[in-house]
């Protein structure tokens, strides 16, 4: 078996301290794909951040155009004045090769993290 993810799971790029990668939904939709950055630091820490595209779903509740557009400005007022806002995301995983995919996308972050302190060790 192959230890680097394959189904809907790329490795884009590769440093010392970081990799990143895209996660297709399986959906198809190239828009509602992850890409996911692992970064290493010094002090054995494992930074997972996950990157997507999402829409605010402003219909609900609000059938009518002006409710829909309420909804969008005051989402932007919160997000102006506070700089955040609630958000979520579906991500869409059908086949259980995706699954195993994405095991092994987690289980490559592992072994690098094992690589990177023995590294560290080598290094003191």
């Amino acid at each position: 078996m192959n230890k680097e993810p394959q189904y809907k799971v790329m490795k884009l790029e590769e440093f010392d301290d970081s990799c990143f990668y895209r996660l297709a939904c399986s959906c198809g939709i190239p828009e509602d794909d992850l890409e996911a950055e692992v970064e290493y630091d010094k002090d054995g820490i494992l930074w997972l951040t996950l990157y997507g595209e999402h829409t605010v779903a402003d219909w609900w509740g609000h059938p009518s155009w002006f409710g829909q557009m309420w909804k969008r400005i005051t989402l932007s007022l919160r997000l102006l004045f506070t700089g955040w806002f609630k958000s979520n995301g579906e991500f869409l995983v059908l086949e259980e090769k995706h699954i195993d995919s994405i095991i092994s996308f987690l289980q490559s972050i592992k072994r690098k993290k094992k690589k990177t302190k023995v590294k560290e060790k080598k290094d003191e």
